[in-house]
């Protein structure tokens, strides 16, 4: 009896087992190589981490991370002690006053004068804190919002290379499956020339032959074209990239992580932004209520020419909006539709998340679900391959009903490859709207250094 070995490795490897067996051995031999680098040192040297951590809009986020520094900085100097200086000089250009001993003689002569204030809130209800209050608030959302953008990048990168492995196993299954044929048509066309099969057989094995040539040049394509956008949009090779592949393969969970959709970073982000908003309402409130102010003012006379004749005052101010033109009450009323607006998209993302959660669960179940239904109909191929293969060696030569189970087998493997990743897909997904795709993966957040 004649056994192909490719059909010996189908049914060596066995229906059940994972699709990593028949995985490109390039491919393998990175991921092998990946997980066996410390972690510690990946993290810190991996060109897949640089370009996650480096990219330009993470670089984004973190920037805004540090200009939210210097607003805070700016609202705390609203309480520090103010202190200006000027110095300006005057000539008296006209004047109809007397010139006796009573007259100033600041009139008679140019002078310079120089001034030093320094003024001090005292009370402004709250304004300053509210200020502060706000940029840490915004610091805290953009840090929030740079660890979502490092996920997002990390995502679309996995994302590619899940597509150029799913690629790349169905090209070299059909790359097997050619090298299988190749022999069966040689003692096909033996036997249409011996005068024993039809030339019609022939032709059709010809035709499987062609298809399967279809089918892996699709397959090829496609693996260049993921490998081109994951070069040109990262700087990437599949090789680099394997790193965060080997790491989902090995660290994600067999059943996806719940979570309260109330609580998600997006979620987080935006009770942030309500927060802020609530807290410059109460500031342009305030600011119709009095202000205290108290300052100094030295005045140095004469300057240029060191009279040492100055004048020590200070005051004490309270400074009170009469009437703005309507100013105040608008900006409050834009503050309250914008919290209206933060409110519903606090909503929709709730949504939006729950729809989201829903539909990865969904296409993991139903890609398991057809998986095991793509397992017995293997099963069965296997079953007519084993009764065509007893026939061929016992009483008749049917090089083409081998051919075409084996054709039946491939196109199983082949949605087998592919309901596999979809169920990685899905997984993917999964993590990333859990909040768990960076931890999955080991990403360094860390702080910008501003």
């Amino acid at each position: 009896m004649t056994v192909f070995p490719f059909h010996r490795r189908l049914r060596t490897c066995g229906c059940l087992l994972p699709l990593m067996a028949i995985v490109h051995l390039p491919f393998a031999a990175v991921a092998e190589t990946s997980l066996a680098q410390p972690i510690s040192e990946a993290a810190g040297r991996h060109p897949v981490i640089e370009a996650v951590i480096n990219h330009p809009s993470v670089a984004s986020s973190r920037a805004l991370i540090c200009r939210v520094a210097s607003q805070f900085d700016q609202a705390r100097s609203q309480e520090l002690p103010q202190v200006d200086f000027s110095l300006g000089g005057n000539s008296s250009l006209s004047s109809r006053a007397r010139t006796d001993d009573t007259e100033s003689r600041r009139l008679e002569h140019k002078n310079v004068d120089a001034q030093i204030n320094l003024s001090q809130t005292i009370f402004d209800w709250g304004q300053s804190d509210a200020d502060k209050q706000i940029a840490l608030n915004e610091k805290v959302h953009n840090t929030i919002g740079m660890r979502l953008e490092i996920d997002r990048v990390a995502a679309d990168i996995l994302d590619l290379t899940l597509k150029i492995s799913e690629h790349s196993e169905r090209r070299q299954l059909i790359e097997d499956y050619i090298a299988e044929l190749t022999p069966i048509e040689e003692r096909l066309e033996a036997s249409v020339n011996a005068g024993v099969l039809r030339i019609g057989d022939l032709r059709a094995i010809k035709i499987i032959q062609l298809d399967a040539e279809i089918i892996h040049s699709l397959a090829d394509r496609q693996v260049m074209l993921a490998t081109s956008e994951l070069q040109n949009r990262f700087g990437l090779s599949f090789k680099d990239a394997s790193l965060l592949l080997s790491r989902f393969r090995v660290n994600r969970p067999a059943e996806l992580p719940q979570i309260d959709s109330s609580t998600t970073r997006e979620v987080q982000r935006l009770d942030i932004q309500i927060r802020s908003n609530d807290l410059e309402y109460r500031r342009i409130d305030s600011e119709r209520y009095p202000r205290l102010l108290t300052g100094l003012g030295l005045t140095l006379f004469d300057a240029d020419s060191y009279s040492n004749e100055y004048e020590l005052t200070g005051n004490l101010r309270m400074t009170m909006p009469f009437y703005d033109g309507g100013s105040n009450k608008a900006r409050r009323d834009e503050t309250q539709w914008q919290r209206r607006g933060l409110q519903n998209d606090r909503t929709n993302t709730i949504r939006q998340h729950d729809n989201a959660m829903a539909n990865s669960a969904q296409s993991i179940d139903l890609a398991r679900a057809e998986l095991h239904s793509n397992d017995v109909k293997l099963a069965e191929v296997k079953a007519r391959l084993d009764e065509a293969e007893a026939r061929q060696g016992a009483t008749v030569s049917d090089p083409l009903s081998i051919a075409q189970t084996l054709e039946q087998m491939v196109s199983i493997r082949v949605e087998q490859i592919r309901l596999q990743h979809q169920i990685e897909f899905g997984q993917l997904q999964g993590l990333f709207f859990a909040d768990q795709l960076g931890t999955t993966l080991e990403l360094p957040y860390g702080g910008p250094s501003c």
